[in-house]
């Protein structure tokens, strides 16, 4: 056998004998039996570890023995990207999840010692269902051949190796996976500590959960916001998001862990989300589990901006059964997916025969009285999972959708439920400042001003109706948070002062992140003949209050500063200004060309001209057509500065929350802030 599968075998069998000796001690609670299930972990890590560092050896190496390391990577490729290449592909994605996973697992086993509070039966239990994962993941990684051999022919075909996308050789793509993947060994250990909570009805699970679920939500906020600055200066797409089935997908994880960080809000009461708190936190590496499968099966849509497979013009149906025929890595993904899916449910019910029956809710005999904690909080949840549902069915529906189908819909709807959320948010935040009754009046008075911002928004057409109406809310929502920021501010010791002061960066953040998202997706402007226009050296174009020359048009065959893929530069050079003020008298677009004696010249990079103000962003590219004329696209792109400030508010806000953990402690008020 060959030394990399033969650690991978190493891995799912360490994997497999730590799973049945944390069994073991679930029956019997020995000390000596959680030793060796640590022993077995470690040695686990030890496997996975070897395989890893074995793959990037020999892509840094340029070894093209193992035909995954041949078909990703290049000689000529710089050693950065040599390295990133063994994630870029599938089996290797795999290995650096499995990795990540078999770190977690023991990390977690070494902060159960000092934690010292959850009882043996769960720590058995999260371990052994961690050691199942791993285990799972190791076979995959076999299956799916990442260490076979490169054939002769291949190597005669390319010499040097084929390498990997030219677009994915940039600093962001070099960490976003293994930010990406790091959150989805995170969000396992969330689905591990949900379960075995389940199973061992301890209450002390919420500590494990809540470190593991915040840990995850930060990696993948940072993940998901590295992925759409990359989109937005890197390929061109003239947009941070498009609503790809990835990129939708791996929303329903994000999605998934925030509604269980609230949950646990007031979860922590005991009382409350018994069930659902331990959902969520199963549901969010089912979603991980879901983003794999449509990563593996991008055949399965009728398009993906992302690239990973091609699909027929049969129907769905038809396409997911032949994907399940034909590629076994495919299959075995949906069902784990369909077993986690079914073990999340079959846990949840279960517990709920034994769970005693809630508490009775007094009646409400005013409508304030609905305003408070409980209810509030169970809004925030339901509109959380309902945008997720929402977002789940229109990814079903559009299976047989083009792009700028799918982009419409999704947009309108999904605008829609972000400005829902953003009201919920204001109410949320603002009614302990204000009161019940208050709150009361306050809540018509929100959505009164919203429906009257919207009707004239419509009637007078100075803007769109859904961005009137997210204003009020938005307002609201950001006094309240900044409000609550100088409260938290003043309460308690310094860590339990940072600790509060978190969650309102967090609740800022998402504020601006959703005003912006609903108002640079909808209040975009093209230049009045659509989005693309053919002009000529010397030819205008208007679009948002700026004027676009082209000034000249040019390629160049001298590429000695570009990389070496990179055989022709084309580049069209455009003064852009403002009414009479000239803003950049040479900004320059260009396109990267690559060359072969089957296809010519193909195109590698389009790369796109920035400029942004307070206001927004001007958005340039274009197509080269002939020797003095290019087909321009320009649009601009309202509020993508806030949009940005917002995405790295969360991060901060969050990472600040975790840093100052033991602050809970110090406080004496209960917390109502995730």
């Amino acid at each position: 056998m060959d030394l990399g599968n033969a650690l991978l075998v190493g891995t799912a069998a360490f994997s497999t004998a730590a799973a049945l000796v944390n069994w073991l001690d679930l029956r019997g609670h020995g000390k000596s039996f959680m030793r060796v299930s640590q022993i077995l972990g470690l040695a686990g890590f030890a496997c996975v570890t070897a395989a890893l560092v074995m793959i990037l050896w020999m892509a840094l190496n340029s070894d093209f023995t193992y035909r995954y390391v041949w078909a990703n990577s290049s000689a000529t490729m710089e050693p950065i990207y040599r390295v990133s290449s063994v994630w870029a592909g599938g089996e290797g994605a795999l290995l650096l999840c499995a990795w990540f996973i078999s770190l977690v697992l023991n990390v977690e086993v070494a902060l159960a010692k000092r934690r010292g509070k959850a009882s043996p039966v769960f720590q058995s239990a999260m371990q052994a269902t961690m050691s199942v994962l791993l285990f799972v993941f190791s076979v995959m990684i076999v299956t799916m051949g990442l260490f076979d051999r490169t054939s002769s022919m291949e190597l005669l075909y390319a010499p040097d190796g084929q390498g990997i996308d030219f677009l994915l050789m940039t600093p962001e793509m070099v960490v976003h996976a293994p930010i990406i993947f790091g959150a989805y060994a995170c969000l396992a250990a969330l689905f591990a500590s949900s379960l075995a909570h389940l199973a061992s009805k301890d209450e002390h699970w919420s500590d494990t959960g809540l470190l593991w679920g915040r840990l995850g939500w930060l990696l993948l906020t940072v993940g998901i916001v590295i992925g759409a600055v990359w989109a937005y200066y890197v390929i061109g797409w003239g947009g941070y998001w498009s609503w790809d089935p990835v990129e939708t997908s791996s929303l329903l994880p994000w999605f998934m862990t925030t509604a269980f960080l609230h949950t646990q809000i007031r979860r922590s009461s005991g009382k409350e989300y018994r069930l659902l708190s331990p959902l969520f936190g199963m549901l969010a590496f089912v979603g991980v589990v879901f983003v794999s499968f449509i990563v593996r099966a991008g055949g399965l849509w009728m398009f993906s901006v992302h690239d990973y497979g091609t699909s027929s013009s049969t129907s769905a149906v038809s396409r997911l059964i032949s994907l399940l025929g034909e590629d076994p890595s495919v299959a075995g993904t949906f069902a784990f997916l369909l077993i986690l899916l079914l073990v999340s449910v079959a846990a949840v019910l279960l517990a709920s025969r034994k769970m005693p029956k809630p508490e009775p809710v007094p009646d409400a005999s005013r409508f304030a009285d609905y305003i408070n904690d409980r209810d509030v909080m169970l809004l925030t949840v339901s509109l959380i999972s309902i945008t997720s549902l929402v977002a789940l069915i229109l990814l079903v529906k559009n299976m047989d959708s083009g792009p700028a189908a799918v982009y419409s819909e999704f947009n309108q709807k999904m605008s829609v439920l972000f400005v829902a959320l953003m009201v919920a948010m204001s109410i949320c935040l603002a009614w302990r400042l204000v009161g019940n009754e208050r709150a009361l009046w306050l809540a018509v008075g929100i959505i009164g001003a919203s429906v009257l911002l919207a009707l004239a928004s419509a009637r007078f057409s100075w803007s769109d109706p859904l961005v009137a109406f997210s204003l009020p809310s938005y307002g609201v929502a950001t006094l309240s948070s900044v409000a609550r920021l100088a409260e938290a501010a003043r309460r308690g010791g310094m860590w339990a002062r940072l600790y509060g002061a978190g969650a309102q960066v967090v609740h800022l953040g998402v504020g601006l992140l959703l005003i912006a998202f609903v108002v640079s997706s909808n209040l975009q402007s093209y230049p009045s003949d659509g989005y693309e226009a053919a002009i000529s050296v010397g030819g205008e174009l208007e679009v948002g209050g700026y004027t676009l020359r082209l000034v000249s048009v040019e390629a160049s065959d001298d590429v000695s500063e570009y990389p070496a893929e990179v055989a022709q530069v084309r580049t069209a050079v455009v003064e852009i200004s403002e009414g009479a003020r000239i803003i950049d008298r040479d900004a320059t677009l260009r396109i990267l060309y690559a060359y072969d004696s089957f296809n010519g010249f193909y195109v590698l990079e389009t790369v796109p001209y920035v400029h942004s103000s307070v206001a927004g962003d001007l958005y340039v590219s274009f197509e080269w057509m002939s020797e003095d004329s290019v087909l321009m696209h320009a649009k601009t792109v309202p509020l993508m500065g806030l949009l940005w400030f917002g995405s790295a508010m969360l991060c901060v806000g969050l990472g600040v929350r975790m840093l100052a953990w033991r602050g809970r402690l110090e406080s004496s008020a209960p917390s109502d802030l995730i």
